[in-house]
């Protein structure tokens, strides 16, 4: 109760969004905000979190048998979410070849490519803020800089604190920025990695390889 009255007296309010990245273009055009922010991560980083926790984003039930090994749902899913998008709906080489994927992180690739091709590839001219996952874990005063600049506001020294600790569902107190960044790597076997990457690469995401960071130059050429 404590933490809701102290939230009641605040006169600026951030809301975080975990699947709301294909609602981007919507949420832009819909709310008055002093900016939107787009968080991106290593797909190969994201679904290694969500095969060691089965957070996927789905219902609960949904989750819980996709995490017990159900391919066939999570198949029927994606493919379902895939002919939403005209962009990807109107390539039947790469409908054909997800209703070929018999593994979860191959699927998985293909939600992460859905969450981020709509905000990168098809309405890229809105007016967000691109925030890299791995600049912020390794140069996080830099982030910080530029996050806050966006919206000409200084940086509130608890900011500091808050970057360094981990999320929820790690067993660490605090993130090592080098160890964070490989961690997926010790997860993930090399024949996983591939098809998560080849997967991304279907969707013209190659921005991201085996190495922990993105390749910038790709990246901006998407941005641009």
């Amino acid at each position: 109760l404590r933490e809701i009255r102290t939230r009641l007296n605040f006169d600026k309010v951030i809301t975080k969004f975990i699947n709301a990245n294909r609602l981007l273009p919507w949420i832009s055009e819909r709310f008055k905000t002093r900016t939107t922010y787009l968080i991106i991560r290593h797909p190969c980083a994201t679904i290694s979190s969500q095969l060691k926790t089965g957070w996927i984003g789905y219902p609960k039930k949904i989750e819980q048998e996709i995490h017990q090994g159900n391919i066939d749902l999570l198949r029927k899913k994606v493919l379902e979410k895939s002919l939403t998008i005209p962009l990807v709906r109107e390539k039947p080489e790469i409908i054909m070849k997800i209703k070929k994927m018999k593994t979860r992180e191959e699927l998985l690739a293909v939600e992460w490519s859905l969450d981020y091709i709509i905000p990168l590839r098809v309405f890229s001219d809105y007016d967000w803020y691109l925030v890299v996952y791995e600049e912020l874990i390794k140069k996080y005063e830099t982030t910080l800089e530029g996050i806050f600049n966006k919206i000409n506001e200084e940086i509130p020294k608890k900011a500091y604190q808050v970057v360094k600790k981990p999320s929820i569902t790690s067993k660490e107190t605090e993130i090592n920025a080098i160890r964070q960044l490989q961690k997926w790597k010790k997860h993930l076997s090399k024949e996983q990695v591939r098809k998560i990457l080849d997967t991304t690469n279907l969707f013209g995401l190659d921005f991201y390889t085996e190495e922990a960071e993105p390749d910038y130059k790709k990246l901006n050429k998407i941005l641009r």
